[in-house]
């Protein structure tokens, strides 16, 4: 068993899956996926060099606002949790859908560099709370039997409105202007808040201490808690494990299509069917994942192979020549990191468990998010010294594979509870 798996000292309750248990599932994916359409949709409008001319940017100032959205976002993880553990879920992830939305509403209304940064920036903070949100409703409302598999559901969110974004808005965009994809993309997303306000529901570890007065010593002892689990052996080395996979992922998507193109000499619109292929198929992968997790009982596992199976499926771009052989290559490398970052999220979550979960997972998520800044500045590098993309594939390849090493160095979270499988069947 780990070490200080759960950062709770109360009796814990016997939690069984309902319908509605189902519901909050549902709502949790839906709020961290209209949150991906508002932050895609700028990818959309960015597309569109008519959208670039009336927005009256440059290529590398649009960059730069896409870069906004996601400093609002890792400030706000190192403070959000606060909000989740004192609010509760239910409030904080409707504030995140409002929020969110509002201020992509609001893009359309405003001129500049400046103004359009200022709301993309305030659009990742409105956004912060959502993973530790999402993590503190799982507890509620699940046993530990299921969690890996509520966490793949829950995360196919991300998946579900880069999809739809990419499908509704970037073809708006180029029929009826950015204007018009904006103010639709912020309105779904607040029509979402607006429903987890009114269906979302709190129950056992997952309420907020709301109306509890506590003292000054209280709120010390709580943070000191939180700070506790944080700084666990198994619970920093799967954050610098989860870092890598942010990264490396963050590294891969920037260059898979330049490589598919320059490296492989593959048309845009070939590269542009493997990568997409890949991407329908991250759709339910984290759900199989997260399923076969609690099948197998293991997590850390999970994690180990597949980090050597994606590390091999990478390393197969090299004799991978045709269309068909890499868009296979590309997929199971895809369904294989999915396994990776579901399992390893399920471990932090366990981990995480109890009245101080929000402030955990809110500064994991906030480190974690650091490895998609860092990364694409590191292989940047590589690709300008060597001129080789490859290499920068290998690099992605050894840290996907690192990751699997340090998960040697962790234990297990899952733990077998036959009371509970029993009650609960």
């Amino acid at each position: 068993m780990s070490e200080n798996t759960n950062n709770k000292k109360t009796t814990e309750e016997v939690v069984q899956v309902t319908a509605y248990s189902v519901l909050i599932a549902f709502l949790c994916m839906m709020t961290f996926g209209v949150s991906f359409v508002s932050r895609n949709v700028w990818s959309s409008t960015i597309a569109s060099e008519s959208a670039l001319e009336a927005l009256g940017i440059t290529l590398v100032q649009a960059g730069g606002i896409a870069s906004a959205f996601y400093i609002g976002y890792v400030v706000s993880n190192f403070f959000s949790g606060f909000f989740v553990d004192k609010l509760g879920p239910r409030i904080t992830l409707a504030a995140t859908a409002l929020g969110t939305g509002l201020f992509t509403v609001l893009i359309p209304l405003v001129s500049g560099y400046w103004a359009i940064f200022a709301l993309r920036v305030l659009a990742g903070v409105a956004a912060g709370p959502l993973f530790a949100g999402i993590s503190k409703m799982n507890y509620g409302w699940f046993p530990d039997r299921v969690r890996a598999t509520v966490v793949g559901f829950m995360m196919s969110g991300p998946a579900v409105g880069m999809a739809f974004a990419s499908i509704v808005f970037t073809p708006m965009v180029a029929t009826r202007g950015y204007k018009t994809a904006f103010v639709y993309a912020g309105i779904l997303t607040i029509i979402v808040g607006v429903i987890v306000l009114i269906f979302m529901k709190e129950k056992g570890l997952s309420r907020g201490s709301r109306g509890v007065e506590k003292s000054t010593e209280e709120k010390a002892a709580e943070v000191k808690n939180a700070i506790k689990v944080f700084t666990t052996k198994d619970f920093m080395i799967n954050t610098v494990m989860h870092t890598i996979l942010v990264g490396a992922g963050q590294g891969l998507q920037t260059w898979i299509l330049a490589y598919l193109i320059i490296g492989k000499e593959m048309t845009p619109a070939v590269a542009g069917m493997i990568f997409g292929s890949a991407s329908l198929v991250s759709l339910v992968t984290n759900i199989l994942s997260g399923t076969v997790s609690d099948i197998l009982k293991t997590r850390k596992w999970i994690v180990i192979i597949a980090s050597v199976v994606t590390f091999i499926f990478m390393y197969m771009y090299r004799a991978s020549t045709s269309v068909t052989a890499l868009t296979a290559v590309t997929i199971l490398m895809t369904i294989a990191r999915g396994f990776q970052g579901t399992a390893s999220n399920a471990m932090q979550t366990e981990r995480a468990k109890g009245p101080n979960a929000g402030k955990v997972m809110g500064w994991y998520n906030a480190v974690c998010q650091l490895g998609s800044i860092i990364y694409p500045i590191i292989t940047g590098a590589v690709l300008a010294a060597t001129q080789n993309y490859f290499a920068v594939i290998m690099i992605l390849a050894g840290s996907f594979l690192a990751v699997g090493v340090l998960g040697l160095f962790i234990d297990d979270t899952y733990v077998s509870r036959p009371k509970e499988i029993k009650k609960t069947a």
